[in-house]
């Protein structure tokens, strides 16, 4: 289960959308209610009593559960931000580290990380964006590490600072290769359908409430069912870290770009 199409319409009109669908099936269910079994209730404190008693105990763990995917989704968001805030550091430092390489092999190096950035601002993210795995660069790396192991040091100070290089180097592909991992990244079906499915019962609830006044009863349902909306919209959000106006931009990768263009 993914809410891909969710990513693809504004932003106010999704949450229009997840929050009023379960807004909508709270006073749906409502009004069928009271045109059903209803009729042949009348008000009673404990019949209140004994729903509000399963309702709260449901609600508990709903909440909780809520709670904890919400934070879980939150977090894995944040994991995303951070590795892309490192590969680009990891990206930087390579590049400031072949300004001490001789030349020409330092202008190649350079040539080919300004490329390497470029590609993946323009290129690499629209398609991370759209849930597609970027290969183009796994070329463009590997023709930029075949020059840098045929790279041969010729004094102990480029080896010292060549052996730095490749650390940084190793380090940034392990980086890119989780951000890569991340692409697809989301909650799994099961607990989707967990998170749906306590929604709908945690709001059924309200449906066997008997209340003199009916419009605080409305009123009620309609809260409680578009927070619980809210909530997973959030979720839904957050759960594909590239996708959406919610998403993880490629931003310090452009602020790099700028900075490699300016070192030329």
């Amino acid at each position: 289960m993914n809410f891909y199409w969710i990513y693809e319409i504004p932003l106010l009109l999704a949450f229009v959308i997840v929050a009023g669908f379960f807004t909508l099936y709270a006073v749906v269910g409502l009004w069928i209610a009271r045109l059903t079994f209803h009729k042949k209730l009348v008000y009673s404190h404990d019949r209140n009593e004994q729903v509000s008693f399963f309702m709260s105990s449901i609600g508990v763990f709903y909440g909780i559960t809520l709670g904890l995917v919400a934070v879980g989704t939150w977090e894995s968001f944040e994991q995303v931000q951070e590795r892309v805030a490192r590969e680009t550091a990891m990206l930087g430092a390579l590049y400031r580290d072949i300004n001490n390489l001789p030349e020409p092999a330092r202008t190649d190096f350079h040539n080919h990380l300004r490329a390497y950035t470029k590609y993946t601002i323009e290129e690499a993210w629209p398609l991370q964006q759209q849930g597609i795995f970027p290969t183009k660069g796994i070329q463009m790396l590997t023709d930029f590490q075949d020059e840098l192991y045929d790279f041969e040091p010729t004094s102990r100070r480029e080896e010292i600072i060549f052996a730095e290089v490749l650390r940084i180097y190793n380090e940034f592909l392990t980086m890119r290769r989780l951000r890569l991992l991340s692409v697809n990244n989301g909650l799994p079906n099961v607990v989707w359908m967990v998170t749906i499915v306590g929604a709908l019962v945690s709001i059924s609830f309200f449906w066997f409430f008997i209340m003199k006044n009916k419009i605080f009863q409305d009123i009620l349902t309609i809260i409680l069912s578009f927070f619980i909306g809210t909530m997973i919209f959030l979720i839904a959000m957050m759960d594909n870290p590239f996708r959406g106006e919610i998403s993880v931009t490629p931003e310090s990768f452009e602020i790099l770009y700028q900075q490699m263009l300016n070192n030329k």
